[in-house]
């Protein structure tokens, strides 16, 4: 798979984040992307909005220093 549709794939479970699991997966997907192209700019962006989800949901401070 391309970094591309790593981060399509990661957004279709970001959609449904209100399901844990479903957030863990995107975050997976978006490192996935990343490995394969670390300039990225657009899995930097999806990755970190998933971070900031992840927070809300789960305050602690790991997920802001990521």
């Amino acid at each position: 798979m391309t970094p591309v549709e790593w981060v399509r794939r990661g957004a279709e479970y970001f959609k449904r984040y209100d399901f844990p699991e479903n957030l863990d997966r995107a975050i997976v997907l978006y490192q996935k992307a990343l490995e394969r192209d670390p300039n990225y700019a657009a899995a930097h962006a999806a990755l970190a909005e998933a971070y900031l989800q992840k927070d809300s949901s789960n305050p602690d401070p790991q997920w802001i220093r990521l």
